[in-house]
């Protein structure tokens, strides 16, 4: 959860809500919901007034933590007959799997 949590402040710090109030103020904030990607979709609610910026970043983060639940998911997946206790060990075997299957 901390490298997330790093990772929205970054993104917050790196002008992730002036970029979104630059689409809004062009017309594209019915996109930006449609679109639904982390980030731009709690940050508009935000802009919106339907929730406090504090609610905004929570949710990104709970957001991003089941978008990456959800991918280690399916790599794990996808390396069949191997168990990882951490990601470090997906990493590799994700890793030597590239390497075994060449360029496409």
């Amino acid at each position: 959860y901390a490298i997330i949590n790093k990772r929205v402040g970054i993104m917050i710090e790196q002008g992730l809500l002036t970029e979104i109030e630059t689409l809004v103020a062009r017309g594209m904030g019915e996109r930006i919901k449609r679109a639904n990607v982390i980030g731009y979709s709690e940050l508009l609610d935000y802009l919106e007034k339907t929730c406090s910026l504090e609610d905004a970043l929570d949710l990104i983060r709970q957001n991003t933590r089941r978008y990456a639940k959800r991918q280690m998911t399916w790599l794990r997946n996808q390396v069949e007959g191997r168990e990882f206790a951490d990601s470090t060990g997906l990493r590799r075997a994700v890793t030597e799997s590239l390497v075994e299957f060449g360029p496409s």
